[in-house]
Parts: C-alpha cells; structure tokens; sequence
C-alpha cells in the first residue's frame, strides 16, 4: 500500500468516526443512551480489508425501512433490488421536501444496500435529525462499518439494536457474527444461544455456535454443533453449504481425512463458486494423494478468487510435487506479487448456491 493509499484511508477513517458521533448524539437526543465513544478498527478487520460484496451477502436480510404507506413507487424499486433507481427517486423527493424522514431513511437503506457506506452513514444521520432511527436503521448501520472493516463501532451498534429488541433473532446472530469476528469467542457463543433460544432449529446458528466451540477448544461440541446444523439442513434443504464444509474441515484437521472428504464433497457440490470449499477440498485430496483431482480444485478456486495468494501459493507447491517447474514458478510469482499488494491473505468463503 502506497503512502498516499494509507493517507487517504486514514482520512477516509476520521471522517467516518465523525460520522459515528453524529448520529449517536442524534440518537441520544432522540432518547436512546447510545455511547458517542469512537472505537479503534480491529487489526483482524484492517489486515483483512473492506469486502463490500461478503459484507452485503452476510448481512443481506436487513429490512427495507418501515413507514406507513409511504412512498411505494421507491419500496417497489428497493424490493426488487434496484437499488441505484431507489436512490435517484429518493434524491428527487428529498430535493422537494427535505424534512421528508422516510424519504431519507429510505435513501441511507438504498445507500447500504449499493455498499456505499460512507454516503449511507451520512443519510443515516440526517435521516435521524429527522426521526428516531428503527432497529432494522441500527444494524444497517453497522452493517456499513462491517463493509468498512471497522467491527468493533459495527459490534456497538448490533448490540444496541438487540437491547431495542431483545427477542430479534436476527439482531442476535448478526451481533454474534460481529463477536466472532472480534475474537470476543465467549460473547459470541451466547448470542449464538440466544438466537437458538428464540428461534430454534437455525441452521445459521446452530453452524456459528459449532465455530465458536472450535475457536474455545471444545472440538467435540463443535462437531455436536456442525452435525446437528447439517441434519437441519437435510430436514428443510435451502442450500446452506457451510456446515458441510465445516465438518469437513474439522475431520481433516483432526486427522480424519476420510470421513471429511464426504462432506468437503457435499459442500462444493451445494456450492461450486465457494472458493474455500474447493480449497479444503484440494487439501483433503493432496493427503489422500489425489494430486490430480486437488489440482483440478485450486483451478477451479482460482476462477473465482483469482487475486488469493494462498491458492497461487498451494497450486505452485502442487506442481512443483507434480515436476511441473515453469507453472510452479509462474504461481510461486504470482504469490509474491499479491503478497507484495498486500491482498487479503485469507481465501474467501462464498456461498453460490446452485439453486440460487
């Protein structure tokens, strides 16, 4: 990253926390208790990067803005996803009739749902001037430090929205999601338990609560965890691949390579363009001595994550193992050229579900 890169992104940073002030003395004076405490950026989040398109997948199921009966032309556009026209249509309203809060709401929603989180947090401030924000307003918010990779302002607002409404299942597993993505293991834990207690049989859920076993060193209750999700997922299909990769996972890194290689199967069949589907399965096959068929994986890793050093990397070892020396170094380069942007070292895990 270039001098300038990180002047620009510190920039970019204090402007947001300005941002995060604003609208928490806004919701403070519309009586909400709201700290206007700015946090630091988690060094997991900032090492990482901001991935609009993971953040807006994780937390697709946000709410459009409520209101009575206002404005359906604008609901229609946003419910069918045409979120650019939703804005241009909101612009126009507020250029008539600033003082038109769901108007503003409605805009700072189209804002987060384009990933444009600094423009979102803008409308969401002055959309709150106007009007008390709702809990759906508060996790949007959020959700636009996530896509910043700011999780710990992200964390202070999904746990505001669940003390606004303490039995949102919704609120709840996002603010575990935030939790676990801290490292805050043990919070994150009871959330996952709270969203299970208030809507049980939830396969998101019960597969994060298997994770954060893992993360705590409880191996056996993650395993308890991941099997009971995939069960649920057997019971009432809806494409939800992870509890398959996860087991997988957890079956080979204990050594059990066989009975993971089934689900890490399963898993990139339910979802073919989740690179890190592939990429577990490419290391399963690699100890089982497949090399063919773990080549064949990272490739097809490579078409959707083709800027993931770890998959360039992995693929280089293979066909340096194979003797294939010209493509191992043409990889190996490769490697060090992202290594050198400082791409996100992790591979990315996407659901694409085939039925979606």
């Amino acid at each position: 990253m270039s001098v300038v890169d990180s002047v620009g992104r510190f920039c970019t940073v204090l402007l947001l926390r300005l941002e995060l002030f604003s609208f928490a003395v806004i919701c403070v004076a519309h009586g909400s208790a709201i700290s206007a405490q700015p946090s630091q950026t988690h060094p997991k989040a900032a090492a990482q990067g901001a991935d609009t398109t993971a953040s807006l997948g994780e937390f697709g199921a946000i709410a459009i803005p409520a209101g009575n009966g206002t404005f359906p032309d604008i609901r229609f556009l946003l419910s069918r996803g045409a979120w650019l026209d939703a804005e241009h249509r909101c612009r126009q309203v507020i250029a008539a009739d600033s003082s038109s809060a769901d108007a503003q709401y409605l805009l700072a929603y189209a804002l987060f749902r384009q990933g444009k989180a600094a423009d979102s947090l803008r409308a969401y401030t002055a959309a709150a001037a106007l009007r008390r924000p709702q809990e759906p307003d508060l996790m949007a918010v959020a959700v636009d430090y996530v896509t910043l990779g700011d999780y710990s302002d992200a964390e202070r607002w999904f746990s505001r929205a669940t003390e606004w409404a303490p039995d949102d299942p919704l609120a709840w597993y996002y603010r575990g999601r935030t939790e676990y993505q801290l490292d805050n293991y043990t919070a994150a834990l009871a959330s996952f338990q709270k969203v299970l207690r208030v809507k049980p049989r939830n396969v998101k859920a019960e597969d994060n609560l298997g994770l954060t076993f893992e993360m705590l060193g409880d191996r056996e209750k993650a395993r308890a965890a991941f099997l009971s999700a995939i069960q649920m997922e057997i019971d009432r299909p809806s494409g939800y691949s992870l509890p398959f990769l996860n087991m997988g996972t957890l079956l080979v890194g204990q050594g059990d390579v066989k009975g993971g290689l089934p689900y890490l199967q399963k898993a990139v069949a339910m979802s073919p363009g989740n690179p890190k589907a592939r990429e577990e399965l490419a290391r399963a096959y690699q100890k089982e001595g497949q090399d063919a068929a773990a080549e064949r994986e990272l490739q097809a890793a490579l078409v959707d994550a083709p800027d993931a050093p770890a998959l360039h990397f992995l693929l280089g070892r293979l066909y340096q193992k194979e003797g294939k020396s010209k493509e191992a170094a043409a990889e190996f380069a490769r490697t060090a050229a992202l290594n050198k942007r400082q791409s996100p070292s992790e591979v990315p895990d996407r659901l694409s579900s085939p039925s979606k």
